[in-house]
């Protein structure tokens, strides 16, 4: 390829950008370096609902160099703000064990009732507390990030991410009901999180 067709390349010229100097740092998802959330004496399940912890925790990416840090750090938020009851657990030969979904409140074929002001449900206040106080600690540190599993369907046979992932894909492709649901659950998440950054 000759200069003046690598000048008119768009990705070429991206891939040249990036060529000079650091590298950007990041994770695709949450990360929670466990051998120094237990040196700083964080209790693993408070990281996981109580604000200030979960900004602690949260704060170590930076430290360990990462450009970006992501909340929350389990994967059963939705499935909780629909009502589904979450279980945390003591750990299991000194490791922790992320939190799991109590009950089955639901199927794919139940009519869900979306409760107003999702933002309000479970551990989002926390989660959203969380974000505005990264956004000022972490100022000139690296992004935040937001992990949610969309298209998953939050009212599956395990109320959320107790289900097969499969079972869950296929509840959302037969059913419209089902989609429509999971669709509403994930504006309103998406609302709060827009919300948050202002």
């Amino acid at each position: 390829m000759t200069e003046k067709m690598e000048a008119r390349n768009p990705l070429v010229r991206l891939m040249k950008k990036f060529q000079q100097g650091t590298r950007p740092v990041t994770h695709m998802g949450p990360f929670l370096p466990l051998v120094r959330i237990k040196e700083r004496g964080l209790p693993f399940n408070d990281i996981m609902r109580n604000a200030q912890a979960m900004t602690d925790a949260a704060l170590l990416s930076f430290e360990l160099g990462f450009e970006s840090t992501v909340l929350p750090f389990d994967l059963n938020v939705e499935a909780e703000m629909l009502g589904a009851r979450v279980r945390y657990h003591d750990g299991f030969d000194g490791s922790p064990v992320y939190p799991t979904i109590a009950d089955k409140p639901f199927t794919p074929g139940d009519d869900i009732a979306i409760p107003d002001a999702l933002a309000e449900k479970g551990r989002m206040p926390a989660i959203l507390k969380t974000i505005a106080s990264l956004r000022e600690r972490a100022r000139d540190r690296g992004a935040v990030g937001v992990f949610h599993s969309r298209p998953l369907y939050p009212g599956g046979p395990g109320a959320g991410y107790g289900c097969a992932l499969c079972d869950a894909f296929e509840a959302t492709g037969k059913s419209p009901e089902a989609f429509r649901t999971a669709h509403h659950v994930y504006q309103s998440i998406d609302r709060s999180l827009h919300l948050c950054r202002c």
